[in-house]
């Protein structure tokens, strides 16, 4: 669904944009992470939506600097990765929680009447 992210021209992935300044928070968690959004769930009544939830699409997350900004409800928030790796954000209702760990972007996404998962490698180079 086009709601749930934002375009990249010529790239066509879903994709959160990098933002902010490097930060002593978030060691090694800056980079490219790269793989398939997976829907989970499909709340009661989305069947008469006439934007049914999306199955799967490819998605990237640049995160710079300990941040990354994520298509929510209202527009795009900016998400702060924690020393952990540990991420979370919630607007209108929708909700991200998630964590950077061996490599990995993993994430559960409460979007409305859809539910995801990711699990996006970090990119090398």
């Amino acid at each position: 669904m086009r709601a749930f992210r934002v375009a990249v021209a010529a790239t066509g992935l879903g994709i959160a944009l990098s933002a902010g300044s490097a930060s002593a928070q978030s060691p090694g968690y800056d980079g490219n992470y790269i793989g398939p959004r997976i829907l989970v769930g499909e709340h009661v009544g989305n069947r008469s939506n006439p934007h049914p939830c999306e199955a799967q699409h490819m998605t990237a997350v640049h995160v710079q600097g300990g941040r990354f900004k994520w298509q929510m409800s209202s527009g795009l928030v900016d998400v702060t990765v924690g020393a952990d790796g540990s991420f979370s954000a919630n607007n209108g209702g929708w909700t991200l929680a998630g964590r950077i760990t061996g490599g990995h972007f993993t994430a559960d996404y409460e979007a409305g009447l859809c539910s995801f998962h990711y699990d996006l490698p970090k990119q090398s180079g």
